[in-house]
């Protein structure tokens, strides 16, 4: 059985609030339709894992696919279902046929998994001869702030901790493999260090670290960053991405 670690009440509205408007947010949802547009075609049937209230479900709805979502938080699924965003369902009422999809994602989720193994090898599962497998996490485990402590995180990645899930999975083309998040990653590490060497508690999520002027220019500099991302791997970043193909 799978265990997710649910997010605190304030944090999980918060995410639900920001989600369409915050920099980071807009752009990650932009390298998701970047990936699953090149690789699986419109109509394919698409399982967001981990999905939330089914932001990323809407969207990959809105953009031609058969998606559909599941999540361990009661309270995410009725609020996405309040939202009219259909195939969305809690984990624990949901089971899936092996080897049914055509792509799994599972954005920003491993961290939250105490055995991210057993939940890799079961999204594997899920995956069709031919399909696809998109994870991303946060990365390097020096980067460790307020962030991941409100959302119970069990740990940042490294891209060979995150490719030690792929030991008993089968087959398989490596699509991509990058770090992303680069080229704001030294202002980003600069807060993140300073703020855990001064013991600075001074707020209870990095999302309220925005205002107008920063979400324009933040997601101006990552935007840009992304486009290059469609062509290129970076060696460093803030955040992991995997895209796996199953043989």
């Amino acid at each position: 059985m799978i265990i997710l670690i649910i997010m605190d009440i304030n944090l999980h509205k918060q995410y639900q609030k920001v989600q369409e408007k915050h920099w980071w947010f807009k752009v990650r949802d932009k390298v998701l339709l970047d990936i699953i547009s090149r690789y699986i075609n419109v109509g394919d049937a698409v399982l967001d894992f981990g999905c939330n209230y089914g932001h990323s479900v809407r969207l990959l709805k809105n953009n031609g696919y058969k998606s559909m979502g599941v999540d361990i938080s009661e309270e995410a699924i009725t609020y996405g279902k309040s939202l009219n965003i259909s195939d969305i369902y809690l984990t624990s009422n949901k089971k899936f046929v092996k080897n049914s999809f055509d792509a799994v994602v599972a954005t920003d989720v491993l961290e939250h998994i105490e055995d991210d193994k057993m939940a890799f090898d079961y999204i594997w599962s899920l995956v069709k001869s031919g399909g696809l497998v998109v994870i991303t996490v946060p990365a390097f485990m020096f980067l460790w702030g307020v962030q991941d402590e409100v959302s119970h995180h069990f740990r940042r990645y490294r891209m060979h901790g995150l490719e030690s899930l792929l030991g008993s999975v089968g087959d398989f083309e490596l699509v991509k493999k990058s770090y992303f998040n680069t080229f704001l990653f030294l202002p980003i590490a600069f807060v993140r260090l300073v703020s855990r060497l001064f013991n600075v508690r001074s707020r209870n999520s990095d999302l309220s670290i925005n205002n107008q002027f920063l979400n324009k220019l933040f997601f101006a500099i990552f935007n840009l960053e992304r486009k290059i991302l469609k062509y290129a791997n970076f060696p460093i970043g803030t955040s992991a991405l995997l895209v796996l193909r199953k043989r």
